[in-house]
Parts: structure tokens; sequence; C-alpha cells
């Protein structure tokens, strides 16, 4: 019985010691997701992931067109903030085209780290950026979050419809464009 026991806690020992199979958290049901560093909540205020204590946020945003060329626009200055931004690096994901830029500063006494990284995929850009305070959020753990951002097909009209509170049994010879929250359906 001894021995059982010693077997089963070693077993249990080695089961809590892998990591967890963490699965990518997509905030605001973008079409970019990531494996948040611990102590990360998602923050829909503005689409992306915040530490409570406020040492580090992971910001999100998305856009084809226009807006995916301004973010493109964003990533290619050289600086954020009054910040000098390193030369872009190639990033690794799935399914997608994606550089990085990095920056360190100082803020209030304290080292704090800039992450940019623009993806592209047929067209439908993201801009991530994240910013870290060192003591709180070491640089391999953020950019071990970076490295795991995965990119989805972005939402159609149609799926954002089916999200809608309500049902339009007839668009009247109306165009659906957009959706607001799940409340709002705009037409043309």
């Amino acid at each position: 019985m001894r021995r059982l026991l010693i077997v089963l806690s070693g077993i249990w020992a080695v089961c809590a010691a892998l990591p967890a199979l963490a699965k990518p958290i997509f905030p605001g049901d973008r079409s970019i997701g990531l494996e948040p560093p611990p102590g990360m909540v998602v923050r829909d205020i503005f689409q992306g992931f915040l530490d409570p204590a406020g040492r580090a946020t992971i910001e999100i945003e998305e856009g084809s067109g226009a807006y995916g060329r301004e973010l493109a626009a964003r990533f290619a200055r050289s600086e954020v903030r009054g910040v000098a931004l390193s030369d872009p690096d190639p990033l690794p994901v799935a399914g997608a085209t994606a550089s990085i830029r990095r920056a360190t500063t100082e803020r209030g006494g304290r080292h704090v780290g800039l992450w940019l990284v623009l993806l592209e995929r047929e067209g439908h850009m993201a801009l991530v950026q994240a910013t870290a305070r060192f003591d709180a959020y070491p640089v391999p753990l953020i950019e071990a979050a970076l490295r795991s951002l995965v990119f989805r097909a972005p939402r159609t009209i149609a799926d954002d419809i089916a999200r809608l509170d309500f049902r339009v049994a007839d668009m009247a010879g109306f165009r659906p464009v957009a959706t607001v929250g799940a409340s709002v359906l705009v037409l043309t």
C-alpha cells in the first residue's frame, strides 16, 4: 500500500509539473488571439489584455483596406511615444506574415519594454502593442506570449448578424454592412 501511495504521489507530482495546454484567447472576438502571460486578464475596453496592477498591457487592433494601411504605417514609424524602435525582425506566426519591433525605456524609475507586432494575412492587418515593466514581466515572458499569436479567419457580416439579439426576416432590398454590439444592424 505504501508503494502504491509513493507511485501515485510521483505521478501526481509529474502531472502537476507539466505545463497546461493553453489555448489562445481572442479578446472581443477578434481575429487575433494569443496565450497571455500569467496574471494578465482580458480587457474589452481596449481589445486586449491587462495586468490588474497596471504593470503590463497587450493591445490588439485590426482592420482591412485604409485602416489596415494605417496600422502598417504606424508600425513603420521609427518611434512610439517618443521611444526609438528597433528595426523589424521576422516573427513566425502560422498562416500570416509577421514582424516585431522592440524598445526599452524608463518610466517612473522602472525599466519598461515596448513591443510592436504587425501581422498580415490576405490583406487583413493587425497591430499588437505590448508594454510591460521588466520587474513584473521579464522579456522572455512577453515574447513567449507574442510568439503564441494566432490569426483566425476574420468574422463575416453573416457571423455578426448571427450574434445579434434579434432576427431580421426580410431585409426589404437593403444590404447589411455592419453591426454594433449585439443590438444594432446597419443597412444600406
